[in-house]
């Protein structure tokens, strides 16, 4: 069944290194940007950082603070959602894309390639949807090879959200209606980029202002947020008071290891403990209760998090669970 990841994405950007003897940002550099006419776009950070007029992004944090973060970079971003680009330059691939992967007559995909892309390759469960579902009241929902996809008011939809760490973006399109609105956020997850493509769709293609998007999914994504707020003081109000580690700190530290995820550490500082996940991010460590560690990141607006240390039959620590992945201790 259908689950959202990047890692297909990112491998995509592999294959195309591959057959086309290119690095990925290289290829669609010369197959796509140049030929548009996309001067500002970059396929990478990177290429980016001689562009000064760029966004600062923003993380509302849990006092309800908006504060500037860091711009924070990872090169296994790049082929999942590493462009730099501007609202000039992503209308004209909007366009682009609107008239069938053509420029100026000329197709640059083949017309299967093009329809390939807006087919439902998969059922999408209102589970892994967008909580938007609630108002557009769609019959069904897919996704194709990029695209989320559903029926509003009798149109096919075609959209996708980008998200980074204080940046957002969403594209909607109506390929029936030639219709296209991007939206850009420098605030993390700010969904006000539902509402603006929403309310652009009733304006432009359905001659109808009626809904007040902005009220409505303000109301829904506050809700969301206090329902995960309540679930998370139910939570804290389960610590037992009073517990001790079932070990000295020093016998939690040492060298773990996913075999998925590959290696982790865990070292001590003072009274606490520091988890090192190795070009992704630190957690510091706090006793909780039990073996159980409240962990903060490093990257303070992340927020935090637990672990959950456990020990074998010789009463030993043996391995960490974190998110739901299981480490084990390397002897």
């Amino acid at each position: 069944s259908f689950i959202y990841q990047n890692i297909m994405y990112m491998l995509a950007g592999e294959v195309i290194h591959k057959i086309s003897g290119k690095p990925w940002d290289e290829f669609i550099a010369e197959r796509l940007f140049k030929p548009l006419g996309m001067t500002n776009t970059y396929a990478t950070y990177r290429q980016s950082l001689g562009y000064d007029n760029r966004i600062t992004p923003h993380f509302m944090y849990e006092d309800s603070v908006i504060k500037p973060i860091p711009t924070i970079i990872s090169k296994t971003v790049d082929a999942a959602g590493g462009v730099w680009s501007c609202a000039d330059d992503i209308t004209k691939w909007m366009r682009f894309m609107l008239d069938g992967a053509k420029l100026n007559g000329e197709r640059l995909l083949q017309p299967q390639t093009y329809e390939a892309l807006f087919t439902p390759q998969t059922l999408v469960p209102p589970s892994e949807f967008y909580p938007t579902q609630k108002f557009t009241k769609p019959h069904w929902m897919s996704y194709g090879l990029g695209w989320f996809q559903h029926d509003y008011k009798g149109r096919m939809v075609q959209f996708h959200t980008g998200s980074l760490d204080g940046a957002v973006a969403i594209i909607g399109l109506i390929p029936d209606a030639n219709f296209g609105v991007y939206v850009f956020g420098n605030m993390d997850h700010t969904e006000l980029r539902h509402a603006l493509m929403y309310k652009a769709m009733d304006m432009w293609v359905f001659n109808s202002d009626t809904t007040d998007w902005s009220r409505d999914l303000y109301g829904l994504y506050t809700g969301i947020a206090a329902q995960g707020d309540s679930a998370q003081r139910s939570f804290e109000a389960q610590r037992i008071p009073g517990t001790k580690p079932s070990a000295a700190l020093n016998a939690y530290t040492g060298i773990y290891s996913n075999q998925t995820y590959g290696a982790a550490s865990v070292i001590q500082l003072n009274d606490s403990l520091l988890l090192q996940f190795p070009n992704h991010f630190n957690l510091f460590l706090s006793h909780w209760h039990y073996d159980t560690f409240l962990a903060k990141y490093e990257r303070e607006w992340y927020g935090k998090d637990y672990v959950r240390f456990n020990l074998n039959a010789s009463g030993k620590v043996s391995g960490f669970s974190f998110a739901g992945i299981e480490y084990e201790k390397k002897e």
